[in-house]
């Protein structure tokens, strides 16, 4: 299920930014298997979709891949 437009979704984000005290920049999600209607949903809503963590790239603060 992608969240981030839902109540649930923003929450979780607030939830995260203030005990961490960092502003989300991406939304993510890690599936071996996902649903295309699923994947166009997150495409959709600017969420990045992954089947194994691996693929993921992981970039700066500064926007660049580290």
């Amino acid at each position: 299920m992608i969240w981030p437009t839902t109540g649930r979704g923003r929450s979780k984000v607030r939830f995260y930014e203030k005990r961490e005290g960092r502003r989300v920049i991406r939304r993510i999600v890690i599936s071996p298997m996902l649903h295309p209607a699923a994947k166009e949903a997150a495409e959709r809503l600017g969420v990045e979709t992954y089947f194994v963590p691996e693929d993921l790239e992981i970039k700066g603060s500064s926007g660049e891949s580290a």
